[in-house]
């Protein structure tokens, strides 16, 4: 509601109270007393009401907004709440406590890693470097020593009959030499072959291992391969030694083989064989001159 201005105002003296006091004219005073007096539908400016908000259905989809009460904050539905007497991790020691634990596991990837890419090294040993084409599976001399051979030196070695000799020439020390047939380990002849018979009774031997033998059968051929046996027996004539065998050398059922051969090139060079063993239990050969 507008009130009138306020006319004809004189300024009073200052009362005892040491304020200045307004005098009003009773025309203006009476005027003002009956606006106030007049109803409120007789304003000069009329009060429009306010048109009713309508509230518009939600749509598919549309999230219902909440408002808390004036002074007042929504509880988050995310948080749940801790347990009496649990304290909440800051979210920056949180963060902190994963980076410390993602380190530790990539550390321990780099190491395991580290163990593969790396071989392994005996303390104290420095690898040896193989050079040139290695067989897989080593050569295993008599004493027990793995010998390793490249192809290149195989293939050398079988053309040099006098190193292959020397290899398979054993106990060349004794003045007797034992010949016969060769059965393998679980023949239940095994006994009678003729490097278990050199050995009872301490006498020279021709033996190659069989991975040289075959080694070198594969170069030359097995037809062959009796050249190394020849060049042996050439080497026990001129040393003297007397020959004999653990079997029969009169047997049909033993003439074969790399022992008949030895026979053969035994008697081209003067040598027989008794028909029956001596007290040794072995047959001994005769040098009867050629």
């Amino acid at each position: 509601m507008a009130f009138s201005e306020i006319s004809d105002v004189s300024e009073i003296n200052e009362g005892g109270n040491g304020k200045k006091e307004t005098e009003v004219s009773p025309e203006v005073q009476k005027q003002n007393n009956d606006e106030l007096s007049s109803p409120e539908g007789d304003t000069d400016e009329e009060v429009k009401e306010a048109p009713e908000k309508t509230e518009e259905p939600l749509e598919n989809g549309d999230d219902l907004e909440v408002k808390a009460p004036d002074g007042q904050e929504l509880e988050d539905p995310d948080k749940q709440e801790l347990a009496e007497g649990e304290t909440e991790v800051p979210e920056a020691e949180t963060e902190k406590q994963e980076e410390e634990l993602t380190a530790v596991n990539d550390e321990d990837v780099e190491s395991v890693e580290r163990e593969i890419e790396e071989p392994l090294k005996t303390e104290g040993e420095e690898p040896e470097e193989v050079k040139g084409e290695v067989n897989e599976e080593p050569l295993d001399t008599d004493e027990g020593e793995e010998t390793e051979y490249t192809k290149e030196e195989l293939d050398e070695l079988a053309l040099d009959v006098d190193k292959v000799v020397e290899m398979a020439s054993q106990n060349d020390d004794s003045d007797r030499c034992t010949l016969g047939k060769y059965y393998p380990d679980g023949d239940s002849r095994k006994e009678d072959s003729y490097e278990q018979v050199a050995q009872r009774n301490d006498t020279s031997y021709y033996q190659l291992d069989p991975k040289m033998w075959d080694e070198l059968s594969d170069r030359v051929g097995k037809d062959n391969m009796f050249e190394y046996n020849r060049k042996y027996l050439d080497n026990q004539m001129e040393q003297g030694k007397e020959f004999v065998s653990g079997i029969n050398p009169w047997d049909e059922n033993n003439l074969s083989g790399a022992f008949l051969d030895e026979l053969n090139y035994l008697y081209e060079n003067g040598y027989m064989f008794s028909e029956t063993p001596d007290d040794d239990g072995l047959y001994h050969a005769v040098y009867y001159g050629r």
